[in-house]
């Protein structure tokens, strides 16, 4: 998780000490397809470290397809 953390550009040079806590507050999860991580205009207040899949952003009917091939990470408040 370490490594997953420190990847994302505003954690890079946060304390040891930070990451860990920060490591200590977060959940495992595991989705079904088709999950709805947010909807439009809600309020966005997570960050999820997606492993692989794809994510689809449905915006005014279309569709925009995002793959994973790799961990990488994701905020609702970006999405929307």
């Amino acid at each position: 998780l370490k490594d997953m953390v420190t990847g994302v550009p505003f954690f890079k040079y946060c304390r040891a000490a930070f990451i860990r806590a920060l490591i200590d507050l977060m959940e495992t999860q595991s989705v079904p397809t088709n999950y709805i991580v947010c909807r439009k205009d809600e309020e966005g207040e997570d960050m999820y470290f997606v492993q692989s899949g794809v994510l689809v952003i449905l915006v005014d009917d279309i569709k925009v397809f995002l793959m994973f091939p790799q961990v990488q990470f994701v905020g609702s408040i970006v999405v929307f």
